[in-house]
């Protein structure tokens, strides 16, 4: 969770590590659930990938930011809502390992909360 009103990273980038091998492009699938703390108050979440050691929760925002970014209002305190990302990427660099990450942020107060991560990532 975090109650911050700019991006932090949600710490995931060590379990979603990928290395290109043939082509640089991958496919990202992502699906989690977000809610908020407090009523009618936001968590926006968005994705992004760099070089180096993945970041861990709660750190600064860092990395390429890609795809859209979703935002989830809870109607009532820690009502959930999914997210799902589907998104491609190229101009990898083959050879070069690279972690994946979401950063989220509270939009509006109260703390926003991700829950139940998974994702997918191929390249293609």
């Amino acid at each position: 969770s975090t109650s911050s009103a700019t991006y932090v990273m949600a710490g995931v980038g060590g379990s979603f590590s990928l290395a290109p091998k043939f082509s640089g492009k991958f496919r990202f699938l992502f699906s989690m659930s977000a809610d908020n703390s407090t009523n009618n108050d936001s968590t926006s979440v968005q994705l992004a990938y760099g070089t180096g050691t993945a970041p861990a929760n709660g750190d600064a925002a860092t990395g390429t930011v890609f795809g859209p970014t979703r935002t989830r209002t809870s109607i009532t305190a820690n009502s959930e809502f999914e997210i799902s990302f589907i998104y491609e990427v190229s101009g990898l660099t083959v050879g070069t390992t690279y972690w994946t990450d979401l950063q989220f942020k509270a939009t509006g107060g109260g703390s926003g909360f991700l829950r139940g991560i998974t994702g997918i990532i191929e390249e293609i």
